[in-house]
């Protein structure tokens, strides 16, 4: 989601780049970048696509200069690709929630500040299932209530579809049922606390 897939081709409609925006008019002139490491298929747990979140995240976000700040957001690859594609890469809960606490720590350790994003939904792709569903909903409820973190942004609250949770709500939802379309960008970009980020 972090790489933009299901936003308009060109049109630097990815949620880092609406960040971006949205700290440079409400920062008062104090110079801020937003780097965008994300990548497409990405998993904390296993390699493919790229070196596996948890290593990925020590050479691609600790490691550029200057950085202060993290939001970390992934987590859904993991669940899907065990259940579509490749189950023999296992993903429970509990292996996403230490993932994700050894990334924190991490970070800590450096004394950058870190965020965590609950995972949105993805009913209608190809890879949902109700056991994967009941995995996201144990991470995001383990996600909600992290004490370690500076704070939390709640993408999944800022997109469900209220009549079906499992499912993004119709106005937000990419083709594929899995990403955000532009306007679902926009809506987590808004649904981030600004002065958590100061």
């Amino acid at each position: 989601m972090t790489d933009g897939n299901g936003s308009s081709m060109g049109a630097n409609q990815r949620y880092p780049d609406l960040l971006s925006m949205r700290l440079l008019k409400t920062g008062g002139g104090s110079p801020v970048s937003v780097v965008n490491a994300g990548l497409g298929g990405n998993r904390w747990l296993h390699d493919r696509f790229g070196l596996r979140g948890v290593e990925r995240f020590r050479r691609d976000a600790l490691g550029v200069a200057g950085v202060t700040h993290a939001i970390l957001q992934m987590g859904i690859n993991d669940i899907g690709f065990q259940l579509a594609w490749t189950p023999n890469e296992k993903a429970t809960a509990a292996d996403l929630i230490n993932s994700i606490a050894s990334a924190v720590a991490a970070a800590k350790a450096m004394g950058i500040q870190v965020y965590l994003t609950t995972m949105t939904p993805f009913k209608g792709h190809v890879y949902f299932s109700d056991p994967g569903e009941q995995i996201r909903q144990e991470v995001n409820a383990w996600i909600r209530t992290n004490t370690e973190v500076s704070g939390v942004f709640d993408f999944d609250a800022a997109v469900r579809d209220p009549a079906e949770p499992a499912r993004i709500l119709a106005a937000y939802r990419g083709a594929d049922s899995l990403h955000l379309n532009d306007l679902g960008y926009l809506r987590v970009t808004e649904s981030i606390d600004l002065d958590k980020l100061r």
